[in-house]
Protein backbone atom coordinates (compact mmCIF):
# COMPACT_ATOMS: atom_id res chain seq x y z
CA UNK A 1 0.00 0.00 0.00
CA UNK A 2 0.99 3.87 -0.59
CA UNK A 3 0.33 6.51 1.88
CA UNK A 4 0.61 10.08 0.47
CA UNK A 5 3.04 8.37 -2.39
CA UNK A 6 5.29 6.65 -0.05
CA UNK A 7 5.52 2.53 0.80
CA UNK A 8 2.52 2.14 3.87
CA UNK A 9 4.61 -0.57 6.08
CA UNK A 10 2.81 0.38 9.22
CA UNK A 11 -0.06 -2.17 9.00
CA UNK A 12 -0.93 -5.09 6.69
CA UNK A 13 -3.33 -5.24 4.11
CA UNK A 14 -6.79 -6.56 6.08
CA UNK A 15 -8.09 -2.97 6.24
CA UNK A 16 -6.46 -1.78 3.11
CA UNK A 17 -8.58 -4.78 1.49
CA UNK A 18 -11.84 -3.79 2.81
CA UNK A 19 -11.24 -0.49 2.00
CA UNK A 20 -10.83 -1.32 -1.86
CA UNK A 21 -13.57 -3.11 -1.73
CA UNK A 22 -15.72 0.08 -0.04
CA UNK A 23 -14.15 2.26 -3.66
CA UNK A 24 -15.28 -0.32 -5.96
CA UNK A 25 -19.44 -0.37 -4.11
CA UNK A 26 -20.00 3.49 -3.42
CA UNK A 27 -16.58 5.34 -5.26
CA UNK A 28 -13.68 6.77 -3.69
CA UNK A 29 -14.36 9.60 -1.12
CA UNK A 30 -14.62 9.82 2.44
CA UNK A 31 -17.76 7.78 3.19
CA UNK A 32 -16.24 4.81 1.28
CA UNK A 33 -13.17 4.93 3.25
CA UNK A 34 -15.03 4.91 6.50
CA UNK A 35 -17.63 2.60 6.13
CA UNK A 36 -15.69 -0.76 6.30
CA UNK A 37 -15.01 1.01 10.29
CA UNK A 38 -18.68 1.38 10.94
CA UNK A 39 -19.74 -1.68 9.84
CA UNK A 40 -17.13 -3.63 11.90
CA UNK A 41 -18.15 -1.33 14.88
CA UNK A 42 -22.01 -2.82 14.19
CA UNK A 43 -20.80 -6.25 14.13
CA UNK A 44 -18.74 -5.54 17.47
CA UNK A 45 -21.62 -4.25 19.03
CA UNK A 46 -23.66 -7.39 18.32
CA UNK A 47 -21.41 -9.91 19.24
CA UNK A 48 -20.97 -8.06 22.42
CA UNK A 49 -24.39 -8.08 22.92
CA UNK A 50 -24.10 -12.64 22.37
CA UNK A 51 -21.62 -12.48 24.49
CA UNK A 52 -23.51 -11.08 27.68
CA UNK A 53 -26.32 -13.10 26.60
CA UNK A 54 -24.92 -16.45 26.70
CA UNK A 55 -23.10 -16.07 29.82
CA UNK A 56 -25.57 -14.10 31.58
CA UNK A 57 -28.75 -13.49 29.85
CA UNK A 58 -30.48 -11.32 27.78
CA UNK A 59 -30.74 -7.91 29.58
CA UNK A 60 -26.83 -7.82 30.69
CA UNK A 61 -26.45 -8.77 26.69
CA UNK A 62 -28.29 -5.45 25.76
CA UNK A 63 -26.89 -3.24 28.45
CA UNK A 64 -23.52 -4.56 27.48
CA UNK A 65 -24.17 -3.70 23.58
CA UNK A 66 -25.71 -0.34 24.47
CA UNK A 67 -22.48 0.55 27.11
CA UNK A 68 -19.99 -0.17 24.36
CA UNK A 69 -21.78 1.55 21.24
CA UNK A 70 -22.26 4.51 23.44
CA UNK A 71 -18.36 4.41 24.68
CA UNK A 72 -17.22 8.11 23.02
CA UNK A 73 -14.09 6.53 22.36
CA UNK A 74 -15.49 3.64 20.30
CA UNK A 75 -18.06 5.98 18.33
CA UNK A 76 -14.84 8.16 17.33
CA UNK A 77 -12.97 4.77 15.64
CA UNK A 78 -16.01 3.57 14.57
CA UNK A 79 -15.89 6.38 12.20
CA UNK A 80 -12.29 6.62 11.75
CA UNK A 81 -10.89 5.24 8.25
CA UNK A 82 -8.01 3.10 10.56
CA UNK A 83 -7.76 -0.63 11.27
CA UNK A 84 -8.75 -0.28 15.05
CA UNK A 85 -12.47 -0.86 15.06
CA UNK A 86 -11.51 -4.31 12.52
CA UNK A 87 -9.21 -5.45 14.77
CA UNK A 88 -11.46 -5.03 17.98
CA UNK A 89 -14.41 -6.68 16.05
CA UNK A 90 -12.23 -9.66 15.36
CA UNK A 91 -10.74 -10.02 19.09
CA UNK A 92 -14.34 -9.69 20.39
CA UNK A 93 -15.56 -12.44 17.96
CA UNK A 94 -12.46 -14.52 18.63
CA UNK A 95 -13.31 -14.24 22.12
CA UNK A 96 -16.85 -15.36 21.74
CA UNK A 97 -15.53 -18.38 19.69
CA UNK A 98 -13.80 -19.29 22.60
CA UNK A 99 -16.25 -19.13 24.76
CA UNK A 100 -18.33 -21.12 22.68
CA UNK A 101 -15.93 -24.10 22.90
CA UNK A 102 -15.24 -23.77 26.33
CA UNK A 103 -18.90 -24.52 26.77
CA UNK A 104 -18.55 -28.20 25.59
CA UNK A 105 -15.25 -28.66 24.57
CA UNK A 106 -15.47 -32.19 23.92
CA UNK A 107 -17.94 -30.71 20.98
CA UNK A 108 -16.41 -27.38 21.17
CA UNK A 109 -13.27 -28.36 18.40
CA UNK A 110 -14.79 -26.18 15.13
CA UNK A 111 -15.14 -23.30 17.37
CA UNK A 112 -11.65 -23.34 19.07
CA UNK A 113 -10.17 -23.59 14.88
CA UNK A 114 -12.47 -20.51 14.12
CA UNK A 115 -11.12 -18.70 17.21
CA UNK A 116 -7.17 -19.64 15.63
CA UNK A 117 -8.61 -18.16 12.23
CA UNK A 118 -10.19 -15.05 13.85
CA UNK A 119 -6.73 -14.57 15.02
CA UNK A 120 -5.35 -14.82 11.79
CA UNK A 121 -6.99 -12.25 10.17
CA UNK A 122 -6.63 -10.21 12.98
CA UNK A 123 -2.54 -10.74 12.41
CA UNK A 124 -3.33 -9.98 9.02
CA UNK A 125 -5.46 -6.37 10.16
CA UNK A 126 -2.58 -5.09 12.34
CA UNK A 127 -0.01 -7.26 13.16
CA UNK A 128 0.83 -9.71 16.40
CA UNK A 129 -1.04 -8.04 18.83
CA UNK A 130 -4.11 -9.86 17.23
CA UNK A 131 -2.31 -13.11 17.95
CA UNK A 132 -0.69 -12.94 20.81
CA UNK A 133 -3.34 -10.99 23.40
CA UNK A 134 -6.66 -13.47 22.92
CA UNK A 135 -4.43 -16.41 22.88
CA UNK A 136 -2.93 -15.15 26.47
CA UNK A 137 -6.08 -14.16 27.59
CA UNK A 138 -7.70 -17.83 26.50
CA UNK A 139 -4.59 -19.52 28.17
CA UNK A 140 -5.37 -17.13 31.20
CA UNK A 141 -8.80 -18.43 31.66
CA UNK A 142 -8.25 -22.09 31.15
CA UNK A 143 -5.13 -22.00 33.99
CA UNK A 144 -7.21 -19.74 36.57
CA UNK A 145 -9.86 -22.09 36.11
CA UNK A 146 -7.96 -25.26 36.16
CA UNK A 147 -9.90 -26.65 33.09
CA UNK A 148 -7.07 -28.28 31.24
CA UNK A 149 -9.03 -30.51 29.21
CA UNK A 150 -9.88 -27.30 27.11
CA UNK A 151 -6.20 -27.74 26.14
CA UNK A 152 -6.57 -30.37 24.32
CA UNK A 153 -9.60 -29.51 22.67
CA UNK A 154 -7.73 -26.28 21.02
CA UNK A 155 -5.13 -28.09 19.47
CA UNK A 156 -2.84 -25.50 19.79
CA UNK A 157 -0.27 -26.98 16.76
CA UNK A 158 -3.16 -27.53 14.85
CA UNK A 159 -4.42 -24.12 15.57
CA UNK A 160 -0.91 -22.16 15.08
CA UNK A 161 -0.86 -23.51 11.80
CA UNK A 162 -4.13 -22.16 10.68
CA UNK A 163 -3.39 -18.89 11.92
CA UNK A 164 0.16 -18.74 10.02
CA UNK A 165 -1.80 -19.73 7.24
CA UNK A 166 -3.95 -16.86 7.67
CA UNK A 167 -1.69 -14.15 8.84
CA UNK A 168 2.00 -14.88 7.61
CA UNK A 169 1.64 -15.25 4.17
CA UNK A 170 1.15 -11.07 3.76
CA UNK A 171 4.17 -10.43 5.85
CA UNK A 172 6.63 -13.29 3.86
CA UNK A 173 4.95 -11.08 0.84
CA UNK A 174 6.26 -7.76 1.61
CA UNK A 175 9.46 -9.11 3.05
CA UNK A 176 10.35 -10.63 -0.64
CA UNK A 177 9.35 -7.40 -2.30
CA UNK A 178 11.08 -4.85 0.73
CA UNK A 179 13.89 -6.95 2.08
CA UNK A 180 14.97 -5.88 5.14
CA UNK A 181 13.68 -2.36 4.50
CA UNK A 182 10.25 -3.87 5.45
CA UNK A 183 12.18 -6.25 8.05
CA UNK A 184 13.55 -3.56 10.24
CA UNK A 185 10.57 -1.40 10.30
CA UNK A 186 8.51 -4.39 11.58
CA UNK A 187 10.80 -5.07 14.06
CA UNK A 188 12.36 -2.34 15.11
CA UNK A 189 9.35 0.49 14.73
CA UNK A 190 6.40 -1.46 15.45
CA UNK A 191 7.73 -4.00 17.76
CA UNK A 192 10.36 -3.02 19.61
CA UNK A 193 10.06 0.76 19.60
CA UNK A 194 6.38 0.06 21.16
CA UNK A 195 7.76 -2.21 23.92
CA UNK A 196 10.84 0.21 24.97
CA UNK A 197 10.67 3.25 23.93
CA UNK A 198 8.10 6.05 25.47
CA UNK A 199 7.62 9.28 23.77
CA UNK A 200 7.22 11.20 26.68
CA UNK A 201 11.15 10.08 27.45
CA UNK A 202 12.40 13.84 25.84
CA UNK A 203 15.39 14.49 28.02
CA UNK A 204 17.77 11.64 27.98
CA UNK A 205 17.03 10.24 31.23
CA UNK A 206 17.20 6.70 29.93
CA UNK A 207 14.53 3.79 30.05
CA UNK A 208 13.70 2.86 33.27
CA UNK A 209 13.20 6.37 35.03
CA UNK A 210 10.03 7.55 32.37
CA UNK A 211 8.43 3.84 31.85
CA UNK A 212 8.18 3.70 35.81
CA UNK A 213 6.84 7.20 35.61
CA UNK A 214 4.45 6.01 33.30
CA UNK A 215 3.70 2.64 34.12
CA UNK A 216 0.02 3.76 35.52
CA UNK A 217 -1.09 5.96 32.90
CA UNK A 218 -3.56 3.42 31.88
CA UNK A 219 -5.58 3.67 34.55
CA UNK A 220 -6.94 7.43 34.41
CA UNK A 221 -6.75 6.64 30.61
CA UNK A 222 -9.89 3.67 31.30
CA UNK A 223 -11.47 5.78 33.84
CA UNK A 224 -11.54 9.10 32.05
CA UNK A 225 -11.98 7.58 28.12
CA UNK A 226 -14.90 5.52 29.30
CA UNK A 227 -16.93 8.18 31.36
CA UNK A 228 -19.87 7.90 32.65
CA UNK A 229 -19.50 4.30 32.51
CA UNK A 230 -16.66 4.02 33.97
CA UNK A 231 -18.05 5.51 37.07
CA UNK A 232 -19.39 2.04 37.50
CA UNK A 233 -16.69 -0.24 36.69
CA UNK A 234 -15.23 -0.09 40.35
CA UNK A 235 -18.75 -1.36 41.69
CA UNK A 236 -18.74 -3.95 38.91
CA UNK A 237 -15.49 -5.15 39.51
CA UNK A 238 -16.25 -5.34 43.00
CA UNK A 239 -19.69 -7.53 42.33
CA UNK A 240 -17.74 -10.12 40.07
CA UNK A 241 -14.95 -10.89 42.74
CA UNK A 242 -17.62 -11.58 45.15
CA UNK A 243 -20.06 -13.10 43.29
CA UNK A 244 -20.60 -16.95 44.56
CA UNK A 245 -23.17 -18.19 42.06
CA UNK A 246 -20.98 -21.24 40.20
CA UNK A 247 -22.19 -20.22 36.95
CA UNK A 248 -21.71 -16.22 37.00
CA UNK A 249 -18.29 -16.62 38.47
CA UNK A 250 -16.76 -18.89 35.53
CA UNK A 251 -18.44 -16.18 33.58
CA UNK A 252 -17.34 -13.28 35.10
CA UNK A 253 -13.35 -15.02 35.50
CA UNK A 254 -13.37 -15.42 31.71
CA UNK A 255 -14.53 -11.77 30.85
CA UNK A 256 -11.56 -10.86 33.73
CA UNK A 257 -9.14 -12.97 31.92
CA UNK A 258 -9.64 -11.51 28.66
CA UNK A 259 -9.69 -7.22 30.46
CA UNK A 260 -6.63 -8.40 33.12
CA UNK A 261 -4.93 -9.31 30.32
CA UNK A 262 -5.06 -6.82 27.26
CA UNK A 263 -4.69 -4.33 30.34
CA UNK A 264 -1.75 -6.15 32.17
CA UNK A 265 0.07 -6.50 28.18
CA UNK A 266 -0.53 -2.38 27.34
CA UNK A 267 0.91 -1.52 30.87
CA UNK A 268 3.90 -2.89 30.71
CA UNK A 269 4.42 -1.47 27.30
CA UNK A 270 6.99 1.14 27.75
CA UNK A 271 4.85 3.47 24.67
CA UNK A 272 1.49 4.07 25.83
CA UNK A 273 -1.16 4.75 23.09
CA UNK A 274 -4.02 5.57 24.93
CA UNK A 275 -6.59 4.60 22.44
CA UNK A 276 -5.59 1.16 22.74
CA UNK A 277 -7.17 0.71 25.59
Amino acid sequence: PYYHGQFRFAKPILFYWCASISYLAFGINNFAVRFPSAVFAIFTVLTTFSIGRRLFDSRTGLLAALITATFPLFFMYARYASPDMALTFLMVYAMYLFMRGVENPAMGKGFFMAFFAMLGLATATKGLGGFILPLIAAIAYIVSAKKWNIFKSMNIPLGLVIMLAIGLPWYIVMYKLHGDVYLNHIVAKETLKRLFYSPENKGGTGFLVPYLLNFFNYIPVLLLFFIPHSLFLPAAMSGALKNRNPREKDSYRLILSFFFTIFAVFTLMSSKIYHYM
